[in-house]
Order: C-alpha cells, then structure tokens, then sequence
C-alpha cells in the first residue's frame, strides 16, 4: 500500500481531516522561516494524535537541543535541510526512539544520490529544489522530472514530493512506483489551511493508483 503524508499541518482540524481520510503520515514544521511553523504549538497539535498516524516533525539544520522540546510530541524527524551523514548519525544516537526520513532535492535525472550514505535514514524524501529566493524548503508547489526516479534502485522505503494535486498524484505513482508520496500545496486553500474535501481526494486517488500497480 502506498504510504500518503499529509504535510504543513497547522490546525486541529486539518489534522483530523487528514486521519479521517486515511493519511499515514502526518507533517508538522518546525522550521520558523516556513509560513507552516507551528513552534509552540506542536504539543497541543501533535501531542492528541498520538497512534491515529506517524506524526512527523519537520526540522532543517537543527542540532539535537532544538529536538528535545518536540521529540514527545512527534513520532519522527524529517531532516529539510543540508544534514549530512554524521547529523543523522548524531541525532539517530540522541534519539533512538525515533525514526528519521531524509529529504533530498532532485533537479534533474542526473541529481539522483547515492542514498547509501546516510545508513541511519529509515526513509527518503525526494522534492523539488526550493526557489532561489524561497527563505524555506519544502511547500513550494514546484515539481521535478519524475522521470529521475522511475526503475531507480533505492535502498530505502522512500516517498516522492515536490508539486503532487488530487489531479497528477496517479500519474507520479504509475511513472515513479513510489511506495509514498507527500503533499503540502497542493491541498491547501492558502499556505496552512487544508482543504478537508482536496485531502481526501488525494489519498483517494494515491490509494487508486496503487491498486492498478498492485499484482
């Protein structure tokens, strides 16, 4: 089954909506640039949401001090930023009990990485490369040229983002394969508020797509 993460989530019920219509992976940013920051508001988001679905804190360049005040409330980091092997490695030490998903940005075929070298990453993330003049990563609407991914042997579960709709998730999956997917934008009415009936249509038709590929 394809994985589905629903990510930016900054209300309550966004959250809901998001468990209602059957997401696996719930997103929370912690990275104050991003107009999703939800900061000190984690606790009171995430925290009720305990086992309804992966609840996700996403962070970008941060050292293990700046985790500990979120790490009860989330289930996993997802590092947005430059975090090289030994940052993982450090904070996969600082917090084994939690699993850490690992975004890495795609402009082209030719950028797809070598995953191999960040051993302590459960899961991979490929996105667009933000903007030049993007103050954040991650939300930003721009897709990549699936065609990087498709029969590409990666090591790792792993889910695909970058510029995913309701509208062009199934064609991603059917190209890609990607056993997850994650979308932010693209089912918002404005930067951090969900629209309820455009999350269910994209796990609806992520959940389709799936289906067909299935053998």
């Amino acid at each position: 089954m394809t994985i589905v993460k629903i990510c930016g989530l900054t209300r309550p019920a966004d959250a809901a909506a998001a468990i209602a219509a059957g997401a696996d992976f719930l997103g929370f940013v912690l990275v104050s640039t991003s107009p999703r920051f939800v900061g000190d508001r984690l606790g009171a988001l995430a925290g009720p949401l305990a086992g309804a679905a992966l609840r996700v804190g996403v962070i970008a360049n941060a050292g293990a001090s700046a985790l500990e005040d979120w790490a009860p409330f989330v289930d996993a980091f997802q590092l947005h930023g430059a975090e090289t092997e030994s940052d993982v490695w450090r904070l996969s030490l600082a917090f084994p009990e939690h699993l850490f998903l690992k975004a890495l940005p795609i402009g082209q075929p030719s950028d797809l990485p070598a995953t191999g070298k960040y051993p302590d990453v459960g899961y991979f993330l490929f996105d667009s490369p933000p903007p030049a003049e993007a103050a954040y990563g991650g939300g930003h609407g721009q897709r990549f040229d699936w065609s990087a991914l498709a029969g590409a042997a990666i090591d790792r579960p792993w889910l695909l983002a970058g510029g995913l709709t309701p509208f062009n998730v199934g064609e991603a999956i059917a190209l890609t394969r990607a056993p997850g997917v994650d979308v932010s934008s693209g089912v918002e009415l404005s930067p951090g508020v969900k629209d309820p009936a455009l999350i269910r249509a994209f796990v609806d038709a992520a959940r389709r797509a799936a289906d067909i590929l299935a053998p």
